[in-house]
C-alpha cells in the first residue's frame, strides 16, 4: 500500500472538526456548543474554540500513452498502467476523488475526478479503452480534468518532450506534480560506452529541468515497490 499520504487531511482552514486549532472572541451567530466556559471565566468574556476542518484531495493519475519505441520503453508502458491503478485505488480507499488522464497516442482521453468503487470501475474502463471518457484534441491536460489544487502523479518514459510540457503547463497552474518514471534502463541496443553515458547525462540533465519547474521525478527501478519509491518524496 502507498504511504499515508493521501486520504482526509487536516488543513489550516477553520470549521466542522475535531482536531483544535485556536481559541478567539465570541461573536454573534457562533453556537453556543464552541463556546470555550473555562476560558471564557477566566477572561471575563466569551470565548470559543474553533476547530481544523477536514477536507479530502483530488488526485489525477495521468499515464503517458504514446508509442513507444520496442523495448525496454515498450514494456514499461505495462509498468505505467499498473502503477496508474496503484495510485487511484489507494486514493479512493482513503475516500480521495481520483481522476485518470491519459496523454499521447492518437486519442487522449480523460476521467473526471470522483469518489468510489464505482469510479474505481470506471478508470479501469477507461484504461481499457471501454468508453466512459472524454477525448481529448490537444497535447496538454485539460482544466476540467484537473480542478484547481489537485494532486498530480504521472507515470511516463519521459522520452516524449510534449508529455513534459503537458507537466510543466500543470506546474505553472499551480498543481503538485510528481511523475515517476517507468523506463528500466536505455531504450536502445548496444553497448558503446560512450553513447550509454551520453544518454546517462541527458537523462540526468532532463531531471534537473523538471524539478527546477517544479516538477517532483522519482525513479521506479525494477526491484523496488512503488510504495518504497513514493517515500522519496519530500
Amino acid at each position: 500500500e502507498l504511504p499515508d499520504r493521501l486520504g482526509t487531511h487536516l488543513t489550516r482552514h477553520h470549521g466542522p472538526g475535531v482536531e483544535y486549532a485556536d481559541i478567539r472572541p465570541y461573536v454573534p451567530g457562533d453556537q453556543l456548543r464552541t463556546v470555550n466556559w473555562p476560558v471564557s471565566a477566566r477572561r471575563g468574556s466569551l470565548h470559543v474554540t474553533t476547530r481544523l476542518t477536514d477536507r479530502s484531495v483530488d488526485v489525477v493519475v495521468i499515464i503517458d500513452s504514446s508509442a513507444q519505441l520496442p523495448g525496454p520503453a515498450t514494456v514499461a508502458t505495462e509498468r505505467a498502467v499498473a502503477g496508474a491503478v496503484q495510485v487511484i485505488q489507494s486514493a479512493l480507499r482513503g475516500g480521495d476523488r481520483a481522476g485518470l488522464v491519459g496523454l499521447g497516442g492518437q486519442r487522449p482521453r480523460w476521467l473526471g475526478p470522483d469518489q468510489g468503487q464505482r469510479q474505481f470501475y470506471r478508470v479501469l474502463d477507461t484504461v481499457l479503452e471501454a468508453g466512459g471518457y472524454h477525448e481529448l484534441t490537444g497535447t496538454l491536460a485539460p482544466r476540467a480534468a484537473v480542478p484547481p489544487g489537485a494532486v498530480v502523479v504521472a507515470f511516463s518514459t519521459l522520452l516524449e518532450s510534449d508529455f513534459g510540457l503537458a507537466l510543466t503547463d500543470l506546474s505553472e497552474r499551480g498543481h503538485v506534480v510528481v511523475v515517476v518514471d517507468v523506463l528500466q534502463g536505455r531504450p536502445f541496443a548496444g553497448q558503446d560506452p560512450l553513447l550509454g553515458l551520453m544518454w546517462d547525462l541527458q537523462r540526468s540533465a532532463m531531471y534537473r529541468n523538471l524539478r527546477t519547474v517544479g516538477v517532483n521525478v522519482l525513479a521506479w527501478p525494477e526491484d523496488v515497490t512503488l510504495d518504497q519509491v513514493m517515500r522519496l518524496l519530500p
